[in-house]
């Protein structure tokens, strides 16, 4: 089974990610991590080859209303990558849900 580590975190440079990356492949022997989108994970293809760790881009969408959540899904409609909805309330969790581009749902 592969493991998978969400690395909610942005890395000052990108010395710093492939030192991370490499620490979680060969002591904890994970094989898939994510990160925010950004310059690094736009490069994912250069990151895997030097590590040997798939890299997933995740991309918040952040809203308050269903609006919110429809128009930030608008602006990354050509990005790959993991598309999380940070929703605010249950309604727009429930609207975030049923749409098939977004494939993880919060509720703040």
């Amino acid at each position: 089974m592969e493991k998978f580590v969400d690395l909610s975190i942005k890395p000052r440079n990108e010395k710093t990610l492939i030192e991370m990356l490499s620490f979680l492949r060969n002591k904890l022997n994970v094989s898939i991590a994510g990160i925010e989108y950004g310059d690094l994970c736009r490069r994912s293809k250069e990151l895997e080859s030097k590590t040997g760790v798939k890299v997933i881009c995740i991309v918040e969408l952040k809203g308050d209303t269903r609006k919110d959540i429809a128009k930030a899904l608008l602006n990354v409609k050509k990005v790959k990558g993991l598309r999380v909805a940070v929703a605010s309330t249950v309604d727009v969790a429930r609207y975030a849900a049923i749409k098939n581009d977004i494939d993880v749902v919060k509720l703040e």
